[in-house]
């Protein structure tokens, strides 16, 4: 099974389109967003587009440090059928153990991966597609897709695919 992997959308409706190519392209059968979703509007026409090309998708995510309505979003996510939590969510997804954490405290992204209790830790903030194996525990950035427009460090706007049969993941460079 395929996940898609994104983070740190920040309400660049400009990559959705792009985004829900690639992801319905690969084949993803879920969604995981690690945060940074930023305004309602922005989720709910990320949702939307999403649910366009992959209908029936299930969408799993958590909030992230720029949320500018952290209090509203969860009712809206609750809303779209989009499973959100405000910090940390853990869930199974094809029998692999999936922990969901933005990334603010890389202290905590640390010991997530460290405990070994999960085979796929997601994590965004950083911007930096990235991904590292720790025995059996795959730490994964998908990166922005929102750059080069926004605030990337390297510039390149990123997402990525993760296999539940295989434990691994590729970093998707998107063409805007």
């Amino acid at each position: 099974m395929k996940i898609g992997v994104l983070s740190d959308t920040h309400d660049h409706l400009e990559v959705f389109d792009a985004m829900a190519a690639a992801f319905k392209k690969a084949g993803v059968t879920a969604l995981i967003h690690c945060g940074d979703w930023v305004a309602p509007f922005a989720m709910r026409e990320l949702v939307k587009v999403l649910r366009d090309a992959l209908p029936d998708i299930p969408i799993k995510g958590v909030l992230g440090n720029n949320e500018g309505e952290r209090f509203r979003l969860p009712a809206l996510a609750k809303s779209l059928g989009v499973g959100l939590e405000e910090d940390i969510l853990e869930t199974v997804i094809d029998g692999r153990k999936i922990a969901i954490y933005h990334g603010t405290a890389e202290s905590l992204v640390e010991a997530l991966v460290a405990s070994q209790k999960y085979d796929l830790v997601c994590r965004g903030h950083t911007h930096v597609a990235g991904q590292k194996q720790s025995d059996k525990t795959l730490a994964l950035n998908p990166g922005t897709p929102a750059s080069p427009i926004s605030y990337s460090p390297d510039g390149i706007p990123t997402i990525a695919l993760y296999d539940t049969k295989v434990n691994k993941a590729d970093i998707i460079i998107l063409k805007n």
